[in-house]
């Protein structure tokens, strides 16, 4: 019997080791889709698509949790092998984006992919968008070529002066039916960008905000949820509650795909983070006297702690979770986005390897009422630093959500 009850727990369980070749797999997925996601979607639906992209990961989650409570892990394995390949199939049918075919000089190909995209419209319904990504592809490169001539003259000439003619307005747009070809960027070029405030900016931004999240605990909550359930005995079987927690994600993200478009990423990721710093500290207050709450109440009073799992779940895939991810998706120009979110994407999943890794050491030394004021001080901090440096980018063009971080990064409204 207790051979049996171990495996079941183990069916539902990833050790730090599985989690690390999750991450891998998962990092090379999550930024290049989001990223193609944000790139084709016009500005009234990109909030919506981009979260409908991430309830997909959230309803997988939750199947995996559900085949883990009624079946071994090697099935569950096997099962789950069905939908790479198929997602695989699908990705080898759709385009490249318009602006990434524009920077390689693929006009026509741009033209027909937007095409595509919108539906398999004439090229003549597509005229005005196109002319305008190509307006912004071109100002991209033409600022890269003004700072390349600016170098070149300057590492040839030394120390003396030299005049570079510079025209003062955009350039005009170039004739789509004309095929561009633009330089390749090298790594150090790519390197060099990161330096430009457009893109540093940002990439601070959302590297900060998603260490809120990993600092909320829960990333590491559900790789050990069924181990931290048994340990703090709520009301029903472990496996069976991690259902129901997978279960709040999908109908978090729900919400999040009805709400994004009227309330905005900012308000949102707002109302999420108070919310999130609140029922860590609730769940806190409540492990730490348990015993005394079900002495005067009984057994049964677990459910109010087990219900302030399933709203932190709900509060956490409403905003927090999946905000940096959909501003990954949009905040970054043209010109180094895929670099850029590349960089985020790797940072946090070495960085929630690192907390999965340790999650259960800070249980240990802290126990669950002290890690859960920690998470819950984080959230705090959270709160704060998104109030003052989180910008609104709910319906707005990439063109304008890049201007946004040329001047200042407090011009977050």
């Amino acid at each position: 019997m207790p051979t049996a009850r171990k495996c079941t727990i183990r069916a539902n369980l990833w050790t730090p080791r599985e989690k690390e070749i999750l991450d891998v797999g998962s990092g090379f997925m999550d930024a290049p889709v989001l990223t193609y996601v944000g790139e084709i979607c016009e500005p009234s639906l990109r909030g919506i698509l981009i979260s409908y992209s991430l309830q997909f990961c959230s309803a997988g989650f939750f199947l995996q949790c559900l085949l883990g409570s009624v079946t071994t892990w090697r099935n569950v394995a096997f099962i789950s092998l069905f939908f790479p390949a198929t997602a695989f199939l699908c990705i080898s049918q759709i385009p490249e984006t318009p602006m990434w075919l524009l920077s390689k000089g693929r006009t026509r190909d741009a033209e027909k992919a937007l095409c595509w995209l919108r539906g398999w419209v004439s090229p003549e319904d597509v005229a005005e968008e196109f002319s305008r990504l190509v307006e912004a592809s071109n100002n991209a490169q033409y600022r890269h070529q003004t700072e390349t001539k600016k170098t070149e003259a300057n590492s040839h000439q030394g120390n003396t002066q030299s005049i570079v003619t510079c025209p003062s307005s955009r350039p005009p747009v170039p004739d789509p039916l004309v095929e561009l070809h633009s330089p390749k960027l090298s790594f150090r070029e790519k390197a060099r960008d990161l330096l430009r405030p457009e893109i540093l900016r940002p990439m601070l931004v959302i590297m900060t905000m998603n260490f809120f999240y990993l600092g909320s605990g829960f990333p590491a909550f559900k790789t050990y949820m069924v181990l931290l359930f048994q340990r703090i005995r709520v009301p029903m079987n472990a496996n069976w509650a991690s259902v129901c927690v997978s279960s709040a994600i999908i109908i978090g993200h729900l919400v999040l795909m009805l709400a994004v478009k009227w309330l905005g990423k900012r308000r949102i990721a707002l109302i999420s983070i108070f919310c999130v710093a609140f029922f860590d500290l609730a769940i806190a207050v409540h492990v730490n006297f348990q015993t005394a709450i079900e002495d005067a109440f009984g057994a049964s009073a677990n459910w109010f702690l087990f219900s302030y799992f399933i709203i932190l779940t709900l509060t956490v895939s409403f905003g927090l979770g999946p905000v940096p991810w959909m501003l990954m998706s949009e905040i970054f120009p043209f010109r180094g986005r895929s670099f850029a979110s590349g960089i985020c994407a790797a940072l946090y999943y070495i960085t929630s390897s690192l907390i999965a890794k340790t999650f259960l050491s800070i249980l240990n030394l802290l126990g669950v009422p002290g890690s859960y004021c920690l998470f819950g001080t984080v959230g705090m901090l959270g709160f704060i630093y998104a109030y003052l440096y989180l910008p609104e980018t709910e319906g707005k063009t990439l063109e304008d959500i890049e201007d946004i971080y040329k001047h200042s990064h407090r011009q977050r409204r």
